[in-house]
This record gives C-alpha cells, structure tokens and sequence, in this order.
C-alpha cells in the first residue's frame, strides 16, 4: 500500500502506444475498477464490454483472476501481475470455485507463456511467489537472460510512535487533535487522519465519538467529513463505495476516517497525515 507501484505501472503503460495489447490481472472487484481508471484502459466489469463488437477494447484490459475464463483475445503482448502475490493466494484460497481452479489456471499459464512480457507488481514480493509463475511456464526463475529483478525504493516517513496505557487518553488525544487542526475558515481539518481498527463495534464507538464532537464543536458539514468504512456497517453507503473505488480523489472529503481491513492491498491513503 502506497509503495508506489501504481503510478510505475501508469507510467509504463502510457509509454507503449495504443496498438500493444494489454492485460492486467488483479484479484478484487474495487482494486480492478481503480486500476483501469488510473491507467486508462477498460475494466472487465464495464458494461457491454464482453459484446462481440467491443472486442478492441478488450486488447487492453483490467481483469480479476475469477472471471479469467471471459477473456477470448488469443494473447497479450503484456501481461501485469498487479499485487502478484495476493493473485496468487487468491488463486489458491480466494473465492473461485474448486471446481472452476483448473481450468483458470489452465488459461492463466497459457497466456502468461503467449505473452512478450510478464510484470509481476508487489510491495516486498517474495521469491516463492516469483518462483510460483515462473514454474507456471517452465521458466528458471533464476535465470537473468530471462527474468529481471527491479526493485523501486521509495522514502519511508516515519511518524513519531506515541503510546497510551489507557484507551481513554489515545481518544481525547485524537479529539485535541482534531479540534486543533480544523479550519474553520475552509470548514475541514487541516490534518486529516485515519484510524484503523481490529472490531467493527470499536470503530462504530470512535465514529459516533467523532462525530458527536464534530456536531457540538463545528456543526452539520464538519459532522459529515467524520466517516467510517468496514463491510456490514457504513455510515455513508455511496462515499463509501466511492473510496473503495478511487481512494485518492475521494478522500478529500473527509477529516477523520474509521477502518476495519475492508481498505484492501493496493490501495493508497494519500490523505492521511500523522502526529
């Protein structure tokens, strides 16, 4: 997350011209619909884009690993492997039926030998999961005349660690945090935050608590940039769709964000600012 392999990946791909096919691979619906939109070419959920006379568009596609046996152009010229090794579990443990694995994976090593180029993009990605696809293809993952290793470091901001004994102390932290930094001229905070939690009934009482201090100390709009997302329970259905799609052009309208693990891998949280 936010390691920057999205805009690498945007990068390359407008540097091809638009006559070089292109597949790219993922393993969640929202991280697919966001990737075709950062890169400018079709996700496989658009709508008639498995129609005969959109087969154009199909040349340069977002996919997920489950609807994988849709795809009927013969081959790509570049496949990218997009969160390689969470396809890979996916693949393994993710939600394709068993009885449909065989017959992915089938597809999958048979594109992936068609293809001129393979770019498998993860955070830290491990060499069993690079030795996972190589082996798909009878490929020695060791050999250099074949496959290359890049690796793109990117500055790490560490944030000063502060610690409470008491949960009460870390949430009028977060209250004196927030009422310092909001702006009442722009009507937002200045330092937005997120705030991920391990239970959805924890992140429900710090949204309630957030929102109550928004309403008593800046009224209706600061109450509504107070948001919380997880599965079962969100205060704001539609944004919350919203962010899951297209995290970064949807966070500025919030000041305080409440998360369980629904923000998935591959998702940015450029917004989040720490103290």
């Amino acid at each position: 997350m936010g390691s920057g392999k999205t805009h690498i990946a945007k990068n390359y791909i407008h540097r091809n011209p638009n006559t070089i096919s292109i597949l790219s691979i993922t393993f969640r619906v929202s991280l697919a619909r966001y990737l075709a939109s950062e890169f400018g070419i079709s996700c496989y959920l658009e709508e008639n884009i498995w129609n005969d006379d959109n087969r154009q568009r199909r040349e340069r596609i977002v996919i997920c690993l489950d609807s994988f046996y849709k795809l009927d152009i013969d081959q790509y010229d570049i496949i990218i492997i997009y969160e390689a090794t969470f396809v890979q579990y996916h693949l393994l443990l993710g939600t394709i039926r068993p009885s449909d694995i065989s017959t992915t994976l089938t597809k999958l090593k048979l594109y992936l030998k068609n293809t001129n180029k393979i770019i498998f993009m993860q955070h830290r990605i491990p060499d069993s999961t690079i030795n996972f696809y190589c082996n798909l293809i009878s490929c020695d993952p060791f050999d250099k005349n074949i496959v290359t290793k890049q690796k793109f470091d990117k500055p790490t901001a560490l944030q000063a660690l502060k610690k409470w004994a008491k949960i009460g102390s870390m949430i009028s932290f977060m209250i004196q945090g927030y009422r310092s930094s909001f702006n009442i001229t722009d009507g937002k905070s200045n330092n937005p935050f997120i705030v991920f939690c391990s239970r959805v009934d924890f992140s429900l009482a710090l949204l309630q608590i957030m929102r109550e201090v928004a309403q008593v100390e800046f009224g209706d709009e600061a109450t509504m940039r107070v948001k919380g997302v997880w599965a079962q329970i969100q205060n704001d259905p539609w944004w919350c769709s919203k962010i899951l799609t297209n995290p970064n052009s949807t966070a500025i309208d919030c000041d305080v964000l409440m998360v369980t693990n629904v923000l998935q891998a591959g998702h940015n949280s450029y917004f989040c600012t720490g103290n």
